[in-house]
């Protein structure tokens, strides 16, 4: 996420996290990974909460509906990847990290854990800075009041445009986050076809102090963020 750090809980949950990639090796099965993955996943939204909660101290309720953009967000994704894996053959239900639990298409769940962060979360937490201060026109005069369509209907106008953020990749250089989503999952049946001798997942490190956040309210040229 490309977002500076409002409180001590934010930095702490990144140095935890920080710690959890770097036992990643020690992990000798796909439980561990998982269990990994689980706590990972509760560190990481519990940071995510007070984020939100710092860009709305004033409004619990303009919180939950800013944070109810998250799951409809993550669909839009799972279902893009699924479309990908559909296209390229790869069957939807053979996953890796989701296979021990209960998720529709769980190989395009992976895939989602992959990108949720940079383009969903993102996303939102953008979303949830800028748009309170509009009234759904980009103007201004709403008092952090606006109805729960308008925003979602503003978060999938946004939501094409994010696709369309460039990226610079190690191996596919310059693409879109959906060319970026496009070449992964070929890469992984590449992996399948043993056409090459592991899947490299993509690990994006985005630099908070340098990055300049792209306007909800008024779109704005795609900005180039680095994967390493």
């Amino acid at each position: 996420m490309r977002c500076s750090y409002p409180d001590h809980e934010t930095q702490r949950a990144l140095n935890y996290l920080t710690l959890l990639m770097d036992n990643l090796s020690l992990a000798t099965s796909f439980d561990q990974l998982w269990e990994y993955s689980e706590e990972a996943d509760g560190v990481y939204y519990n940071a995510v909460t007070s984020l939100l909660k710092f860009h709305h101290p004033y409004s619990h309720f303009q919180r939950g509906r800013i944070g109810g953009l998250f799951n409809p967000g993550y669909q839009l994704l799972h279902q893009h990847i699924h479309t990908l894996l559909d296209t390229s053959g790869l069957h939807p239900h053979c996953a890796l990290l989701h296979r021990n639990v209960h998720h529709e298409l769980p190989l395009a769940w992976d895939f989602t854990a992959e990108f949720r962060t940079a383009i969903v979360d993102d996303l939102v937490l953008h979303f949830a800075k800028k748009f309170p201060h509009t009234n759904g026109n980009g103007n201004g005069n709403s008092n952090g009041k606006s109805q729960p369509r308008t925003i979602v209907q503003h978060f999938l106008q946004h939501w094409e445009a994010k696709l369309k953020t460039f990226v610079l990749h190690p191996q596919a250089g310059t693409v879109s986050y959906r060319q970026c989503m496009d070449f992964q999952v070929r890469e992984y049946l590449g992996y399948v076809l043993s056409d090459v001798e592991y899947y490299r997942p993509l690990a994006l490190k985005f630099h908070p102090l340098d990055s300049k956040l792209a306007s909800i309210t008024k779109p704005q040229k795609a900005s180039l963020t680095v994967v390493k």
